[in-house]
This record gives C-alpha cells, structure tokens and sequence, in this order.
C-alpha cells in the first residue's frame, strides 16, 4: 500500500479534528457540572438565608402581622421569594431543587399574601411579578411530582390557621 503525503495530511487533519472535538466535549462536561455544583450551592445559601435566625424572625413578624390583617411586615418576606423567582426565571436555580426546597412557603405565603399583593400590583404591575412566576413554576411541579389537582392545592382556613401557627412559633 502506497501512502502519499497527501493521504497523511488528510488523516491528520481528521486527526486533529477529533482531538478538538473530544477536548470542546470535556469543556462542555465540566461546564455543566460547573453550573449544576453552583445551582447546589445557591439552594442551599438561599435555604440557610430563609432558616437563619434573623429571617425567622421576619417571618414570625410578618404572621403577627397577618393576623392583624397587616400585610406591610410580609414585603420583606415577598421580595425573598420575589428574589428566588428572578433567579428561576433567568435559568439560574433548578425548578425542582426550589419546588423541593421551598413550595410549602412559598406556596402559603402567595395564598395569604395574594390579595394584598394584587393590590400593590394596581399601582405597579412589576410589583413581585417573579414571586407570581416563582409560585406558578412550583404549581406545575407540584401537579406533576404529585398529581395533585387544582381542589387539592387549595388551602383551608385550617391549613392557613397551622401555617400561621407553625411559621409563629418558630425558634
């Protein structure tokens, strides 16, 4: 068999190619576990933030507050959820890892907050918009992880009464 140079030159250009295309497929491994070990790490810095001692004790206020028909000590619980859902919708958190790790607060707080929220949105429709998509999101996890229906994710005034209860007591 005669091998001309030119043969040679195809072969390791062919080569060369392969080469580039194992290392470009490398790079785009490492950047997804790259991506995916962040995502990690942000649920679990945005779940030490909602547990720490000083956000349970926004949260203990904003349901003092709630009972008082008062809703001004829930905004700054609002904008956590507000900030999570920017996070979401930009593609920077897992909808599952937030399902998981925050749709029962998530889920009551917008149940709670809704009419007031609706009411600030009168003079702002922008106003908590990403905690609306954030709730809508988790929704659709829920309904799908569980099959859940629209009746079972309703909350009752006794579901209310015991979130209420549980997020006021809170150490």
């Amino acid at each position: 068999m005669n091998w001309c140079l030119s043969d040679l030159s195809i072969w390791a250009q062919i080569i060369s190619a392969l080469v580039a295309a194992a290392g470009f497929i490398g790079l785009a491994i490492q950047i997804h576990r790259s991506r995916a070990s962040f995502r990690v790490e942000l649920i679990l810095k945005l779940d030490d933030r909602f547990n720490s001692k000083d956000f349970r004790q926004l949260r203990i206020k904003a349901v003092k507050s709630i009972l008082k028909n008062n809703f001004k000590d829930t905004e700054e619980i609002f904008d956590f959820f507000e900030t999570v859902g920017l996070l979401l919708r930009k593609g920077t958190l897992d909808k599952e890892m937030v399902w998981n790790t925050f749709f029962y607060w998530i889920h009551h707080y917008w149940i709670i907050g809704s009419e007031y929220i609706t009411d600030q949105r009168r003079d702002d429709p922008t106003t908590w918009e990403d905690f609306n998509y954030l709730h809508e999101q988790v929704i659709k996890v829920e309904k799908r992880r569980t099959k859940a229906s629209d009746s079972e994710l309703l909350l009752s005034s006794d579901d209310i009464k015991e979130f209420i209860k549980d997020e006021s007591i809170l150490n």
